[in-house]
């Protein structure tokens, strides 16, 4: 699916954190392929940036180095199509990642050289969270999150602010689906499952693409959609989805 410009930033002004970690699960159980969870959690980040960034919206992620390289990757090529287009390219992906022993070798400072992402480097990333949560307006789980990443978040942002997991990306993300009335959370995959029909060939998909015959939209990327759709709504639990191509 190649990028396009934002053409009605629906989400202008809107801050989504994401909270992102590959689950290890390959390695703990001896395994050269990685796990469904680590692919869920690599497709979910791909997607959800490219769709809160279609929007107009801003992304910030804290967590691993290999996920917010593909996040610089994906805002990269926004920033491309800016770069034709004549536009002035405005960075929409903030990373906060760990801090390298060599920085040096670190692969963000291409993408940061172009523009696209905004790199800050922390030696505790257990206080990432808490330096870095202010002034967002939703947060989102891939394979990652805890009951005190939710409190922290809503402590400071407001206890209204909506709160995403995604259950299939598996570690932190798939213990708080577990939880999710008890703290208030939408578990975005499960609920797709139950509310959003599948698009056809030809429906509108993130407002400018449609589906070539024979090109179902993956799963996750339909996930995506429905959490940028419910924050343009701009209700922490609105009413169930229409199909997409009648929006």
């Amino acid at each position: 699916m190649k990028p396009w410009l934002p053409a009605t930033n629906r989400l202008e002004g809107k801050r989504i954190l994401i909270l992102a970690e590959v689950p290890d699960t390959a390695a703990r159980e001896g395994r050269e392929r990685p796990t469904s969870p680590v692919l869920e959690a690599e497709e979910a980040v791909a997607t959800l940036v490219r769709a809160i960034v279609a929007e107009g919206g801003e992304v910030r992620l804290i967590g691993d180095t290999s996920l917010a390289l593909l996040a610089g990757v994906v805002a990269g090529e926004y920033a491309v199509a800016e770069l034709q287009e004549g536009q002035d390219t405005v960075p929409r992906l903030s990373v906060i990642v760990q801090r390298l022993e060599n920085e040096a070798q670190d692969p963000l400072d291409r993408l940061e050289a172009l523009g696209s992402v905004r790199v800050n480097r922390m030696g505790d990333m257990r206080a990432a969270l808490r330096e870095f949560a202010g002034g967002s307006d939703a947060m989102v789980c891939v394979g990652s999150g805890s009951p005190d990443d939710v409190e922290v978040f809503r402590r400071t942002n407001g206890a209204d602010r909506a709160v995403f997991v995604l259950a299939a990306t598996g570690g932190g993300a798939a213990r708080m689906s577990e939880l999710a009335e008890s703290y208030r959370i939408d578990v975005a995959d499960r609920a797709v499952e139950r509310e959003a029909p599948l698009p056809q060939a030809g429906d509108d998909v993130f407002g400018s693409e449609t589906l070539d015959e024979g090109d179902p939209l993956p799963p996750m990327a339909l996930t995506a959609q429905w959490i940028v759709d419910r924050l343009i709504r701009g209700s922490e639990r609105g009413p169930r989805l229409e199909p997409l191509a009648r929006r």
